[in-house]
């Protein structure tokens, strides 16, 4: 049950806004079993008719982005998983504020078996975890993986994914076999997180104006901002103040 659109077997999956309430889960957990026939309206019907669904076999409730959920929603999830008859795993995903949301709700809480909090990524997990993440990393010198980690996720898998697709980008329009530190600053330019778009802003805002009077140039705030030579036509490096979506290549 996740707050945007997923694909679920390369179609959209059904997903309910921010805040539902109980009618909109029990309509979301219809649909995701692809139970036969249409929902019934009376809600007694209908929740007869998902206890005996969730009973027939063990089952797997996925509920994303949890902190969105309101007392409502989650309350109408315990009353399904507190059903003797239904075989139901509940596992609730969440940014920030989700443990205090879910603190929130008591009842809920203290049925919760395992409290798992995710951190970000050690250097010395990124060596080893990164290069199966994707193919452009398994052959990937260890410096220039240290490097991307140092300058951009830092440990943070999410903004490793944000990376990785704009480095494939970069890859595909040079020719360019491997990762190198070159596609890498020009990704750096690419991502949408704050501290790397001023980042970026400052070291293009260098490269326009030059630099300042009575101090030294920095040869590595220039380099870093120039895109290489095969993407900078179409990919320009983003301008003080200017965001860019990317467009596909030709």
């Amino acid at each position: 049950m996740p707050a945007g659109t997923r694909t679920r077997r390369g179609r959209p999956q059904d997903h309910l806004s921010a805040r539902p309430t109980a009618r909109a889960v029990r309509y979301e957990l219809f649909t995701a079993p692809d139970l036969a026939g249409e929902p019934p309206r009376p809600p007694s019907e209908f929740d007869r008719l998902l206890k005996t669904a969730l009973a027939e076999r063990p089952r797997t409730f996925l509920v994303d982005e949890a902190q969105w959920l309101n007392g409502q929603a989650f309350e109408y999830v315990r009353y399904l998983w507190d059903e003797p008859s239904t075989q139901l795993a509940i596992i609730f995903v969440g940014g920030k504020g989700c443990h205090t949301v879910l603190r929130r709700e008591p009842m809920l809480s203290s049925g919760i078996f395992i409290w798992q909090h995710f951190t970000r990524l050690t250097p010395s997990e990124v060596l080893d975890a990164i290069p199966l993440f994707h193919p452009i990393w398994a052959n990937a010198d260890p410096d220039d993986i240290t490097f991307a980690d140092q300058h951009a996720p830092h440990g943070n898998v999410r903004a490793f994914a944000q990376l990785t697709a704009h480095t494939h980008t970069a890859m595909a329009r040079t020719g360019r076999p491997r990762v190198e530190q070159e596609l890498l600053r020009w990704a750096f330019s690419r991502l949408a997180s704050p501290p790397h778009r001023h980042a970026a802003r400052r070291a293009s805002a260098a490269c326009h104006r030059g630099p300042r009077p009575g101090r030294r140039r920095n040869p590595h705030a220039h380099r870093s901002c120039r895109p290489p030579s095969a993407v900078r036509p179409d990919h320009p490096a983003p301008r003080p103040g200017h965001h860019q979506r990317d467009r596909p290549g030709p």
